[in-house]
């Protein structure tokens, strides 16, 4: 170890005589051994001796005892204390064995932080490995995303196309609306005309009536047949009642709402049928349109103002029966419940 930068050089001047001297050694001992070989031992004629190798061997000896004693002198200039601002060799080793101490903990230290440093290496590869899938994913449903978005502009080009179509009819139809508009208003007026016209709105229509026998249902008070041949049971058959109490009734529904003109109700041929409608009364709803009180064959009934009805009663208000041959109304419609 180099005690201090005053000394280092000469210690290492010092060191290179000392192997400059053992060198010289070296080379005396061989000579030696040249010299004491026998030689008839081998075939080798004798090395050739030099005048000067006593001179040598003297240089050497001299410069062996100049090293020794700088040497000795050097040691002891170091085991000394106190000279030249110099620590004694016991204070060299202890610094060295600390300067020894703290870089074998620098080196653990650093071991560590090595250690650290890989393990958070591993960890960042993991988490690049962990954001590289992540991308992958990523792409994959961009590339899904581009699909469904190719889709959709696919969709809105056919509805575009639709939409034009749609637009090119509506423009059709606009054109053309004058057209149509007069169309319905004519099928409109016409409409009106017909429904406007009184006829006959009873026949085949929905009959009820409150006792019926076998034979006399009441459909047949509004099948159309009324002749004047007295054959109740073949060719003019009729509704009847079967039985002689108060309120017997029957009723007819038309279906709709309608505005009444005329109500005629057909009796038998006999007189005994003729009477049996004595006593009837006849509504339109709840409105009364007339009543019966004399024996003929035919009632006709004309309807005061206007009456829209939906259905038309007969009540029997006597204790006798109620039998019809033909009931028939006649008026216009339908009509809606705000055009009453």
């Amino acid at each position: 170890a180099v005690v201090s930068t005053q000394s280092g050089h000469y210690g290492r001047g010092k060191h290179c005589k000392m192997f400059t001297f053992v060198c010289y050694c070296l080379i005396a001992l061989t000579f030696d051994t040249v010299q004491t070989t026998s030689p008839n031992s081998t075939n080798i004629p004798p090395y050739p001796v030099s005048v000067e190798l006593s001179e040598l061997r003297q240089q050497i000896r001299e410069e062996h005892l100049t090293l020794r004693e700088e040497m000795y002198s050097m040691l002891g200039g170091i085991m000394t204390t106190g000279q030249g601002g110099q620590g004694s060799l016991l204070d060299i080793v202890k610094e060295l064995v600390g300067e020894v101490k703290y870089y074998q903990q620098l080196t653990l230290e650093q071991t560590r932080e090595i250690t650290q440093l890989e393990t958070y290496r591993e960890t960042t590869l993991e988490k690049l490995d962990e954001v590289r899938l992540s991308q992958e994913s990523t792409l994959e449903k961009l590339d899904q995303l581009q699909g469904n978005y190719d889709a959709v502009l696919a969709s809105v080009g056919e509805l575009q196309a639709s939409q034009e179509l749609a637009l090119q009819q509506t423009t059709s139809c606009s054109e053309q609306l004058p057209e149509i508009t007069d169309t319905l208003n004519t099928l409109s007026s016409r409409m009106d005309t017909v429904r406007d016209e009184v006829r006959l709105i009873s026949q085949h229509k929905l009959v009820w009536q409150n006792h019926t026998g076998t034979a006399y249902q009441p459909d047949f008070a509004v099948d159309g047949v009324y002749t004047r041949v007295d054959d109740i049971n073949g060719h003019n058959p009729m509704s009847h009642s079967y039985i002689t109490t108060r309120n017997n009734v029957l009723i007819l529904d038309l279906g709709g709402l309608f505005k009444l003109h005329t109500v005629k109700v057909w009796t038998g041929i006999s007189s005994s049928y003729m009477t049996r409608l004595i006593g009837v009364f006849v509504y339109a709803d709840e409105t009364l349109i007339g009543g019966i009180a004399e024996s003929i064959p035919l009632h006709n009934f004309r309807v005061a103002g206007i009456v829209f009805a939906r259905k038309i009663i007969l009540r029997q208000t006597l204790a006798a029966y109620l039998d019809v041959n033909e009931l028939q109304v006649f008026g216009s419609g339908p009509y809606g419940e705000n055009e009453q």
